[in-house]
């Protein structure tokens, strides 16, 4: 991990060499996608080319965390960073709305820090934390902490007990390395950006790379009669391709649906960001309907 507390553009240079090959894919909206060697995606949001979060926003949030979402995150397009605020009880903390799985490469270039905590935190596919990155900066709401101080948090499985694995203090101008083990659960996760304190937070650019999970927005339950689809979450991908509660699953991009573990292996396997065409039998109809995983 590196962490670099210069105010200089050096700090924030991007090695180009990083950046593999570029790609387009819809459902980004205005952010960068880049196919690395490994065959990893990388995703590159500069918010100075952002208008407004929505992009960031996961349609899996309930409405009440919506609601939150949208209350503390905005976009300042005369600073052109995206804005943390804290709500009433000083804090807050949102999914970036795409599940992935390791390896996970994350970089946040703050706008300053010196006025609360920040926090990077990776949570698996049920919300348990795994492992987390806090900086405290001048303002924290830990006063127990100095001013630069850098801790890691990580555990194995999400019910034990979390252990701390770096804790340091950094000063303003310094540039530094720091090497550790993780053991992270190789399963569906979420990165997750996080803040404490009085004061936001800005955000001038964050790129993730990581394999991307492809998700439809769709629960399934299993019968005699087949694989049927449980329910459509609202907004989802799913709901957008038309889909319907009761719809019975019967191929997945032409390959035969067994019974339910199949079925969300076929699924998990569909390209993300490329469009899936899924056999649906409907009233005892039998459909093919195109969708695009989100």
């Amino acid at each position: 991990m590196t962490v670099d507390s210069r105010e200089t553009d050096e700090a924030h240079n991007v090695d180009p060499a990083q950046q593999g090959k570029p790609v387009k894919i819809k459902v980004l909206g205005d952010a960068e996608a880049n196919k690395l060697d490994d065959g990893r995606l990388q995703i590159i949001y500069d918010f100075s080319k952002f208008k407004d979060v929505s992009e960031l926003k996961a349609s899996f949030l309930s409405k009440d965390h919506q609601k939150a979402f949208d209350d503390q995150f905005s976009i300042d397009e005369e600073e052109g960073v995206l804005v943390l605020k804290p709500n009433k009880d000083h804090k807050g903390d949102f999914p970036l709305p795409r599940f992935v799985s390791t390896p996970i490469d994350v970089r946040v270039d703050l706008l300053g820090h010196s006025e609360g905590m920040f926090q990077l935190a990776i949570r698996s596919n049920s919300g348990g934390l795994i492992a987390a990155v806090v900086l405290h900066g001048e303002h924290s709401p830990h006063e127990e902490m100095s001013t630069g101080t850098v801790i890691v948090y990580q555990r194995s499985e999400p019910k034990l007990p979390l252990k701390t694995v770096l804790q340091v203090i950094q000063g303003k101008d310094e540039r530094q390395e720091y090497d550790f083990k993780t053991e992270v659960i190789d399963e569906a996760m979420t990165v997750n950006l996080g803040m404490g304190g009085d004061l936001p937070i800005a955000i001038s650019r964050l790129e993730l790379s990581a394999k991307f999970r492809s998700m439809f927005g769709m629960a399934f339950t299993e019968s005699s009669s087949g694989v049927i689809v449980k329910k459509v979450l609202d907004g989802g991908a799913a709901d957008k391709a038309g889909l319907k509660d009761g719809d019975v699953l019967l191929k997945v991009n032409g390959k035969s649906v067994k019974n339910l573990k199949n079925a969300m292996n076929l699924l998990a396997n569909c390209e993300f960001g490329e469009e899936a065409e899924l056999t649906i039998s409907r009233y005892g109809r039998e459909r093919t309907i195109s969708i695009l995983p989100n």
